[in-house]
């Protein structure tokens, strides 16, 4: 096989497998991820072999995976950017914008990134399955993220810092899933955005911090 030949292969598994992903990140967005078939997904990345997405992931979990690192690089930059700009002891709403931010951000990716925060939500609202549970790379800006919280709700017990986190992140995926449907549907309004931006992190922040 020439050096070309080989190129071009290579080019063509590449798209294959970017169809595949937009295809079913829309889909799982639309539907939810009980509500599409792989088969379906198939169809709609225009695929006639009917094994391509098992050939390319091996099944559903790693099409998931997949997706996830697709989008991940660039929410991880931003976000790095972010937390390298925060001084030693941050504000709480420091602390939420470098999380959240990044990702309302992606609500101006045009290659699927109103689709993938609408996957998020769905994720995580899936009985079964999480973000946690599928995003598995070692992140150590993760586990830096995950140290200035606790260090910043360190009054609380670890119990209840774990209970507010929970409930702060399901509240965030989920209304940024309902504000990228917003986008989708009414199209992207720059002074709209700004204010979900700053009540978003206000919110996130309050949950968090709530001592009432």
């Amino acid at each position: 096989m020439s050096e070309a030949t080989a190129s071009a292969k290579v080019s063509s598994s590449e798209q294959t497998r970017g169809l595949l992903v937009a295809a079913a990140t829309r889909l799982f967005a639309e539907r939810g991820l009980d509500g599409v078939s792989l088969a379906e997904i198939n169809r709609a990345a225009g695929q006639r072999n009917a094994t391509a997405l098992h050939y390319h992931f091996g099944g559903r979990e790693g099409l998931l995976q997949a997706i996830f690192d697709k989008h991940r690089p660039r929410v991880e930059l931003h976000r790095a950017q972010l937390f390298s700009m925060l001084g030693a002891e941050p504000e709480m709403e420091e602390l939420a914008s470098a999380l959240i931010l990044p990702l309302l951000e992606q609500v101006s990716d045009s290659d699927g990134g109103i689709d993938y925060l609408q996957f998020l939500a769905q994720l995580m609202n899936h009985s079964q399955l999480g973000a946690r549970e599928l995003d598995q790379e070692d992140s150590p800006l993760l586990k830096r993220q995950q140290h200035m919280f606790a260090a910043a709700l360190k009054h609380m017990s670890p119990a209840v810092r774990e209970l507010r986190l929970g409930f702060a992140v399901l509240m965030a995926f989920n209304s940024l899933g309902a504000y990228a449907a917003k986008v989708r549907r009414d199209g992207f309004d720059a002074a709209y955005h700004q204010l979900v931006a700053e009540q978003l992190v206000a919110t996130f922040a309050a949950v968090l911090d709530f001592s009432g």
